[in-house]
């Protein structure tokens, strides 16, 4: 027989199976039920959302919120494909709000779990639930709507095996529902897990400071820039995080246009143009980003999870994110060796309102006479201008610190191992599925960095010690960059390079103690480097007059 008779005819899908395709469209994992089912209660315009899970989302999720609810004849309608309250007609598809859209959320999830939908409108008598048989009858609530979803993926059990540890998978819900909470101000959040509070995030309707600060936390803030820019019909607002205010990864990174997350490779592009080379390699900038921009010019209907936007003109948002970052960084930014050089005359870069100028000389710090100056003169907290060797020496504080760190460590390095220091409260640190081997693994690497940790639990370590020419690291940074680069498996000189940055982790302030630490080192070498340079007459005149 011919074998291409025995190809199977053309035919339509059976609607459980057009459900499923569709589901592997829109549900990865739990965390995207989540999504989805969170964004439904948004467009239903909730002011208190409160999400339960179980087993990580395997084995329940369930979202209620106090929303618009669900009319009882709409609740099998709101089961089956392509159904929605969002859209009408095509011309909508051009001018999308709302956070979902698509149709496919609902019955798609319904299709690979046991499914119970509940809901009540305000006038209604009572509530209604219905169910993956599309049963429906009477229930009990007040207004809004309840989802709930157990066994996901039961109906395909080949899918589950892709799903990673129950770890993994609570994290991404964490993560989303962070994301979506730094989106939505004026909802109140609330997320437990096996019954145990997540998090609870008040609604704060006048104080979007209250939420940044619940999610990030204050430290976020206070080493930010506030950004408010409008041009065009564009307005971009939110915070910048300074360019000392960098990570190990890239999970303080938030993008909002009209209250979606979403993922632009141009945005990301003028982000990093505004940062320009500021940010080291193998550390990330943090921000948190709001661009309202109209609808029309934008269409978000892209991608299945709606991550990824394209604009009607790209170019002219890309230049207007860039123009606004940058706007807000002048005031803020820290002064290169080549810009000072630019800018000697330019007054205002000095502050002359602080401590004596002074110098190192006879192995003391004392008062410096150099042309008639009485003033440690400070550029941008960054730079201190001080003497040595009868010489005027202009000092890149934090560059400085890194320089003879990074000498320290590779020579101890080198020797016996990086010197470690014991820490008096043991802090515990969240592993993740490949920092467990890590540690398991690579106990004598990590020692030879100067580290010492114990295994508390399958997936948590106490630090015991970290280097000690890293006092003022912050210890949990510290040790993301640690295993960062151990995955990457970078070079040790490198990874060296990365851990010293973190002696900067406290600010650039320093006493005398410390930059007479630092003028012996200097002295030593007694050259220009790129973390400091002597300075001739003019130079200094430039500088401080």
């Amino acid at each position: 027989m011919d074998s291409m008779s025995e190809l199977p005819r053309i035919h339509q899908l059976d609607s459980e199976v057009a459900n499923q395709i569709a589901a592997g469209e829109v549900i990865e994992r739990p965390a995207s039920i989540v999504k989805e089912l969170v964004e439904n209660s948004i467009d239903a315009s909730a002011t208190r959302i409160d999400i339960d899970i179980e087993q990580s989302g395997m084995s329940l999720i369930r979202v209620a919120d106090n929303g618009q609810g669900i009319h009882q004849d709409d609740l099998i309608l709101a089961l089956s494909p392509h159904a929605t309250s969002k859209l009408n007609v095509v011309s909508d598809l051009n001018q999308i709000v709302s956070m979902g859209f698509r149709g496919e959320a609902l019955p798609s999830i319904a299709s690979v779990s046991r499914f119970l939908l509940t809901s009540k409108q305000d006038d209604a008598e009572q509530a209604w639930c219905v169910d993956n048989a599309l049963q429906t009858k009477p229930a009990a609530r007040e207004q809004g709507t309840t989802v709930e979803v157990e066994d996901i993926f039961h109906t395909t059990p080949a899918r589950r095996k892709f799903l990673k540890s129950e770890r993994t998978e609570f994290l991404h819900i964490h993560a989303i529902l962070k994301a979506i909470a730094l989106g939505h101000f004026s909802i109140g959040f609330k997320f437990y897990h096996e019954q145990e509070k997540v998090f609870h995030y008040v609604a704060s309707h006048n104080s979007p400071e209250r939420r940044i600060s619940d999610v990030l936390g204050n430290a976020f803030l206070k080493q930010s820039v506030a950004i408010n820019h409008e041009r065009d019909g564009m307005v971009l607002r939110g915070w910048l995080g300074l360019p000392e205010n960098t990570r190990s990864h890239n999970d303080r990174q938030y993008f909002f246009i009209n209250g979606r997350l979403i993922k632009d490779k141009h945005i990301n592009h003028a982000i990093k143009l505004a940062y320009k080379d500021q940010i080291p390699a193998g550390r990330f900038a943090c921000y948190v980003l709001y661009l309202q921009i109209d609808p029309a010019r934008v269409d978000v209907n892209v991608h299945p999870a709606k991550s990824e936007v394209r604009f009607e003109d790209t170019r002219n948002v890309h230049d207007f994110v860039y123009a606004a970052l940058t706007a807000s960084f002048n005031s803020q930014q820290t002064l290169s060796f080549a810009e000072i050089d630019k800018q000697q005359n330019n007054k205002t870069l000095v502050k002359e309102d602080v401590e004596k100028y002074s110098y190192k000389k006879g192995g003391e710090l004392q008062t410096n006479t150099y042309a008639d100056n009485q003033k440690n003169y400070i550029l941008h907290d960054d730079y201190v201008i001080t003497s040595l060797n009868d010489k005027p020496l202009l000092i890149n504080i934090p560059a400085s610190r890194e320089y003879f760190t990074i000498e320290t460590m590779q020579s101890e390095y080198t020797d016996n191992g990086i010197k470690a220091r014991n820490i008096g409260i043991s802090l515990t640190y969240d592993l993740k599925n490949k920092e467990i081997d890590l540690v398991e693994n690579q106990k004598e690497l990590i020692k030879q960095y100067g580290f010492l940790f114990e295994l508390i639990s399958p997936n948590k370590i106490a630090i015991k010690a970290v280097p000690t020419c890293l006092p003022y690291a912050n210890i949990l940074s510290l040790v993301d960059t640690l295993f960062d680069a151990l995955q990457k498996q970078v070079s040790a000189s490198e990874l060296i390079i990365l851990l010293a940055k973190h002696i900067n982790d406290a600010g650039n302030i320093i006493n005398d103690e410390e930059l007479n630490d630092l003028l012996n080192k200097i002295q030593v070498i007694n050259n220009d480097s790129h973390a400091w340079r002597y300075l001739d007459g003019a130079a200094l005149a430039g500088l401080i007059k």
